[in-house]
């Protein structure tokens, strides 16, 4: 019996300290919620305020709700609602690869810990929203700061708003034109991929801002000129044949001003390597350069304008005298581009007019051999002069100045019985509009003299015929 009743008692002691447990669990957080009749719910922004989140005119967000903190504590109570809002926070630091926003975590005089406590508040904020959501370690940063006049609640033991925001850029775009008394900066910046002329990302707003801003402070000056300057790494890989990659980005950015109406005479390109340059990485993005441009204005003199337009007529007349020029080195079942000197001046030719013709367009038709259908020919004609659609964008021309279609096999060179009709027909002919309007893509200029050879027909493989053995 004594035994009996022991275990009882033994049995109502682990029920009675486990419902102690969830007593005292339940109790701190209704401590938490209703603790002296109070509800942390009931202040819904009257008592705490709102949160206000702001990076100038890129970026705001307001919160019905703050963040808050038992006092001595680096433990948040985040309201649901609000943990979702500032997820738009991470959205946008995540889109941006070149701001940064520290987390500035606040404390009072008359709460323990000072500084580390402040830190510690920041850090758990940067762990809940920043490195659960894979933000970029370089992104955030955090920083303590002592505040005397953070709202309180005294009974309840709450500290209200001791979490701000702070953002900044790690590359601002800045140019001026003293002569013409206009400026800009901006927190943000034009955003390179490593060993290429294309953007990391969409250019944002702000930056498509910029442009425009450009547009018609160059279209108010007609007598000044914006020198852009394109800078590389030398470490990276220049596969356009521009003299280098900083060229090729120039290029690239001229192109975009010119298709948004600026004057080509009004613009100027460089090029230049620079060891210096800073190359960031991340797991993210991984390599990309946001600070591969430089921008400077000048007086557009009178002379510049001549040896434009002398350039410009040698560079047309070449173009038009060649009619048409043939990519030829396409395997049955691959696509290649061979680099050879024909075809750099030719690049060279190519990039500078449609820079300095805004009306001009390219034209890249896609040839094929014979296949099992006419369809089956068509595509691979089609995707032959996409390979070439994507081999010109690397050198920075527009999409917009380039259309692709295909030929199939309807407009053969050479004859299918030899070797060289073969190769020939497998091709894409590039035409240019120089007006805008549509060429006559399927005219068959005579093939140059020098490539009229191997014109051996194909040999026909001898089959032994094997006997049949009864």
């Amino acid at each position: 019996m004594y035994i009996c009743m022991q275990r009882r008692n033994g049995l109502y002691a682990l029920v009675t300290a486990i419902g102690l447990t969830a007593w005292v669990v339940a109790g701190s957080y209704l401590f938490s919620e209703n603790c002296c009749g109070t509800s942390i719910d009931s202040y819904n922004g009257t008592l705490g305020g709102t949160m206000l989140i702001e990076d100038g005119t890129a970026f705001r967000l307001e919160t019905e709700k703050t963040i808050l903190f038992p006092k001595n504590s680096a433990k948040p109570i985040l309201y649901q609602e609000v943990s979702e809002q500032l997820m738009e926070v991470v959205r946008y630091v995540k889109s941006s690869p070149i701001k940064k926003v520290t987390i500035r975590g606040l404390f009072t005089e008359s709460e323990a810990g000072g500084a580390q406590l402040g830190r510690q508040r920041a850090e758990a904020i940067r762990q809940q929203l920043f490195v659960d959501s894979e933000t970029p370690k370089y992104q955030i940063s955090v920083e303590a700061g002592l505040r005397k006049n953070l709202l309180e609640d005294v009974e309840n033991g709450v500290v209200f708003g001791a979490i701000e925001f702070v953002f900044s850029c790690m590359a601002p775009f800045e140019v001026e034109d003293l002569t013409a008394k206009f400026e800009l900066e901006v927190d943000n910046n034009f955003v390179f991929n490593y060993s290429s002329v294309d953007f990391l990302l969409d250019l944002p707003p702000v930056m498509q801002d910029v442009m425009q801003k450009i547009v018609v402070h160059l279209d108010s000056n007609p007598q000044r000129q914006l020198i852009l300057t394109g800078y590389s790494h030398p470490d990276e890989n220049n596969e356009t044949i521009l003299e280098n990659l900083g060229l090729a980005r120039a290029n690239k950015m001229r192109n975009l001003w010119i298709d948004l109406g600026v004057n080509p005479q009004q613009i100027a390109i460089k090029g230049i390597q620079d060891e210096r340059l800073a190359v960031f990485n991340s797991e993210l993005y991984q390599k990309f350069l946001p600070n591969a441009m430089g921008f400077e204005f000048d007086v557009l003199r009178p002379d510049i304008i001549k040896q434009q337009n002398r350039a410009f007529s040698k560079v047309e007349e070449r173009l038009k005298e060649m009619q048409v020029f043939r990519f030829k080195d396409f395997g049955k079942e691959t696509n290649k581009i061979v680099m050879n000197d024909k075809l750099k001046a030719y690049l060279n030719d190519l990039i500078l007019y449609i820079s300095m013709n805004k009306n001009a367009k390219i034209y890249c038709v896609g040839h094929s051999n014979p296949s099992n259908t006419k369809e089956e020919s068509a595509i691979k004609g089609s995707k032959r002069a996409e390979y070439v659609h994507s081999f010109l964008r690397k050198h920075g021309i527009l999409e917009g100045r380039i259309e692709t279609t295909t030929a199939g096999d309807s407009h053969p060179l050479g004859e299918e019985n030899t070797r060289y009709g073969q190769q020939i027909n497998r091709r894409v002919d590039l035409f240019i509009s120089y007006d805008g309007s549509e060429p006559q893509l399927y005219a068959l200029p005579p093939l140059d003299a020098s490539l009229e050879k191997n014109k051996e027909p194909v040999k026909k493989k001898k089959v032994k015929k094997k006997k049949i053995k009864r």
